[in-house]
């Protein structure tokens, strides 16, 4: 996935080596800057794609949680926000529920708590 930046790179470094051997430090200087602005932008796309599979992985569990008939109308989802970096809020036509997630050694630990009994669904409608 990541084979050109990686390959634009590493080919960056080595210009870099063989300029400063043949004493060209503009050159060197230049493909040095050039190949430490694509690592930086490789390790920024490598955060960006695994905050997205998280999202989606939580994303799923909500859904798979809190299903239609029960916590919202027929042919509907339930509303979800994501307010802190670990904690979700999700509206339903039950309540407002939230969703903290934990991280451990042994794996991923998911806490719903009920906030409110409000529906949601009929505030917004």
């Amino acid at each position: 996935m990541y084979r050109k930046e990686f390959i634009c790179s590493v080919i960056g470094f080595l210009f870099a080596i063989i300029g400063s051997i043949l004493n060209m430090n503009i050159f060197s200087g230049g493909v040095l800057f050039i190949s430490l602005l694509g690592v930086i932008y490789i390790y920024k796309k490598k955060l960006k794609g695994e905050s997205i599979i998280a999202d989606r992985v939580v994303k799923a569990r909500i859904y798979e949680k809190f299903y239609s008939p029960i916590y919202a109308p027929e042919g509907k989802t339930v509303l979800f926000e994501k307010s802190l970096e670990n904690t979700y809020r999700i509206f339903t036509k039950k309540g407002e529920y939230v969703l903290t997630i934990h991280s451990s050694a042994q794996g991923i630990g998911y806490e719903y708590k009920k906030v409110s009994d409000v529906d949601y669904f009929k505030e917004i409608s």
